[in-house]
């Protein structure tokens, strides 16, 4: 069943639902920098211009963030910024992820494809998923013009 699907961010109004912030994050791969944090945190601090971004050889398959919350939430729509969103140069220089293996909680987990087009993706849920974490992981990338980090720059989750 699609209990999860894209939609467009700008039919939703967000005013309506309320913006969840994740107590905890994780990563299994991250680029090191003496400049930047491109930890899971930098995914979930509200500013597009930092981003998670792993350090692997060749696009990061596999790699992914898991964001933990403060108990269980009816998770009604997920708001991805794939790429560097730090400017649009820095967009096309990194790797972004084409396809994401996204579970919310114990009971969803599904791979979702994306465009290739800086701009915010929803996920929209049919019905809110009760969920104490969200994960996402690397199923496979556009590939950057100069880089093979791959980036995520913010995630929003709202109940």
């Amino acid at each position: 069943e699609e209990y999860f699907k894209l939609v467009s961010a700008e039919d939703v109004d967000f005013s309506k639902y309320k913006k969840i912030q994740p107590t905890s994050t994780e990563e299994n791969s991250v680029k090191q920098s003496d400049s930047y944090d491109y930890s899971a945190k930098s995914a979930i601090d509200g500013d597009t211009a930092s981003s998670w971004q792993e350090n692997e050889d060749g696009s990061g398959e596999g790699k992914g963030i898991k964001l933990t919350l403060d108990g269980n939430h009816k998770i009604r729509y997920i708001v991805l910024y794939l790429g560097n969103w730090r400017s649009d140069e820095l967009w096309d220089y990194n790797s972004r992820p084409k396809e994401l293996t996204i579970q919310v909680g114990e009971t969803q987990k599904k791979d979702v494809k994306f465009s290739d087009e800086k701009k915010k993706f929803c996920l929209s849920f049919d019905e809110p998923v009760d969920a104490s974490f969200v994960s996402l992981y690397i199923k496979s990338v556009y590939e950057g013009s100069r880089w093979q980090d791959t980036c995520i720059s913010e995630i929003e989750l709202y109940e």
